[in-house]
């Protein structure tokens, strides 16, 4: 895995966990 495809999940993680009603 790249560095950009880390962001990515790191992004699509903080989104979901918003989602989830978390910090």
């Amino acid at each position: 895995m790249n560095e950009e495809e880390l962001m990515r999940k790191a992004i699509a993680l903080s989104i979901e966990n918003v989602a989830n009603g978390g910090g």
